[in-house]
């Protein structure tokens, strides 16, 4: 079958060079810096968009030597639902990795489907403005977007089905994204109140009011929001308990905690959510004392 007979009609392509194509044993798409993949999240959407995945063409880092500098597999993701990979992937298969490519990529995304390509071209010979894209020295590492004309022909290329998500991860997967409007409220009444610090940012109050910046779209820090609260897997960051929905008890509230203090920005970056008790109890402290706090309170427990 071709690619677009098997996606349907597509979003964006993206592509992205590879060590090896995604199967059972690595069922994920893999990164190993947070920044770099919540920069594409922002522009990426789940179920439409898919990614492609190139050979590397470094022979230090691909083996077999046949996958190097070709298409290897095409992906979808349904949801964007950031994972700590030891969970999605055996520690033998990390530990492989590892000593092959001495790279930890710590984080990734779940995958709905995959395909291969049954002619496996080289890239550089049958889309060089993919591989150009690759090659420029602001994008190397990047995850890039493919030119609409090479688009087209690779959604004409012929593909086998590789494998569907595994079922234990579907599970957890669907579990996690059950969307709660109530959830939502929160989170807007969560941002109002950063909007509030932000507005009165650098003001001579009763006292001097902290600086604070936002991202210039509140739909941006919602949206960021969510892909937080899902890779959390809904629990405080801070003490690693579930965050109750529309709680009874105002300091079991979902709160959004800035990670480095000295960072006055809400950024996507440097945001993580919390019970409103935590983050308050932790406002003139390092992550490491509190978290050396929370030890001490659960061994008392």
């Amino acid at each position: 079958m071709l690619l677009c007979d098997a996606v349907g009609f597509p979003g964006r392509v993206f592509a992205r060079v590879e060590f090896g194509a995604p199967g059972v044993h690595w069922p994920a798409l893999s990164f190993a810096r947070h920044s770099a993949l919540q920069d594409w999240l922002l522009r990426f959407h789940p179920q439409r968009d898919i990614v492609i995945l190139v050979g590397a063409d470094d022979p230090r880092h691909v083996r077999p030597c046949e996958d190097r500098g070709r298409l290897l597999s095409a992906i979808q993701i349904d949801h964007p639902l950031v994972t700590p990979t030891r969970d999605l992937v055996s520690p033998q298969e990390l530990a492989r990795e590892r000593s092959l490519h001495g790279e930890r990529r710590d984080l990734s995304l779940p995958l709905a489907r995959a395909w291969r390509f049954v002619d496996r071209p080289l890239a550089r010979d049958a889309y060089p403005d993919m591989v150009q894209r690759f090659v420029a020295p602001h994008r190397r590492g990047a995850m890039i977007e493919v030119a609409a004309s090479e688009a087209a022909r690779l959604m004409r290329e012929a593909v086998a089905s590789d494998f569907a998500r595994r079922p234990d991860i579907a599970a957890r997967t669907d579990e996690l994204l059950r969307c709660e409007p109530e959830r939502d409220r929160e989170f807007a009444r969560a941002i109002r109140r950063i909007e509030g610090h932000v507005r009165k940012s650098g003001r001579l109050l009763s006292f001097r009011a902290g600086l604070r910046s936002m991202p210039n779209s509140a739909e941006r820090l919602l949206k960021a929001l969510r892909h937080r609260f899902v890779a959390q897997r809904g629990r405080c960051a801070l003490c690693d308990r579930p965050i109750p929905s529309e709680p009874a008890n105002p300091i079991l509230q979902l709160s959004v905690d800035r990670i480095d203090n000295r960072n006055d920005a809400y950024s996507e970056d440097n945001i993580q959510i919390t019970h409103l008790g935590c983050n308050r109890g932790r406002n003139n402290a390092s992550l490491a004392h509190w978290s050396e706090y929370v030890a001490l309170m659960r061994d008392r427990a």
